[in-house]
């Protein structure tokens, strides 16, 4: 009988943002990550409004100038949707139940704790092992979002001729992250508490993560987006002219103090506002 090895089959990883879609692709060889390809490519103006996906032609298109760019092999995605988005409980269930068994109970249940009609829903669910509370059961874990949001996504992948393969959870997404990044923690994150900020265009997500798991998370409102107009407003230039300046300088010499330094103290204070809020 001959055996033979699996075949790893990457996958694109897309992260799509008010702002821009931001794509990797990944290898593994000996147990080890590497990328093979990266890019970004701006999404148009008026196609995204805040975290939803209004033109999904026009995304895709991004999307699609974005593997050409990178030179991308693979047809096969991973995208998720945002954390605010989902909806997500630890449930008891019976330690009896397994498979089908377990999946058609949850099927019952999950109306009990998803506030919309279950037939405009999407959810998925996680066995996470024994219960702390109740030694005859076990904790599950259930994700639940509206199905536009997934279809919303889907359908901008579609147009760029991708399939997409895996629906994520943004924070989840994080933690898995994280999990290769433990050699830069303080005992690898094991018994630490350790906190992610993640500076998007129009907001930036604060996360907590205790053991690697991510235990808090909160959005806000603020991010590179405030930084492109004031240098507008200061300047006198179009968003476009902005946004090129701040990435590729030659901005007057007191665009730092006068401009840079202001903002990074307000997303500071931002950081620190988020970090109270897990603290109290």
């Amino acid at each position: 009988m001959l055996s033979f090895a699996r075949r790893y089959r990457p996958l694109l990883g897309l992260d799509i943002t008010s702002s821009s879609v931001k794509l990797i692709e990944l290898s593994m060889a000996g147990g080890q990550y590497r990328v093979e390809s990266y890019a970004a490519e701006p999404v148009p103006a008026n196609s995204m409004t805040e975290k939803t996906i209004v033109d999904a032609e026009a995304v895709g298109e991004a999307i699609r100038r974005a593997v050409k760019r990178s030179g991308a092999k693979s047809k096969e995605v991973a995208i998720a949707i945002s954390g605010d988005a989902a909806i997500t409980k630890v449930i008891q269930m019976p330690r009896n139940l397994r498979g089908a068994d377990l999946e058609a109970q949850i099927e019952l249940q999950a109306d009990q704790y998803v506030p919309f009609p279950m037939d405009e829903v999407s959810y998925d669910f996680e066995v996470l092992g024994p219960s702390e509370k109740d030694n005859d059961s076990i904790d599950v874990l259930l994700v639940a979002t509206r199905t536009e949001n997934v279809d919303q996504r889907k359908a901008a992948v579609a147009a760029a001729a991708l399939t997409p393969k895996i629906v994520d959870v943004e924070a989840f997404a994080l933690e898995n992250a994280c999990r290769l990044m433990t050699h830069q923690m303080p005992d690898g994150g094991i018994d630490r508490v350790v906190s992610v900020v993640d500076f998007g265009a129009s907001s930036t997500t604060f996360s907590v993560l205790r053991n690697l798991k991510v235990i808090y998370t909160r959005d806000f409102s603020f991010g590179g987006q405030q930084l492109t107009e004031e240098i507008m407003r200061t300047y006198g230039l179009s968003m476009e002219e902005a946004g090129r300046a701040k990435k590729e300088g030659g901005l007057p010499g007191n665009y730092q103090a006068e401009v840079l330094d202001p903002f990074i103290d307000d997303m500071t204070q931002q950081v620190s506002r988020s970090l109270q809020f897990y603290l109290a």
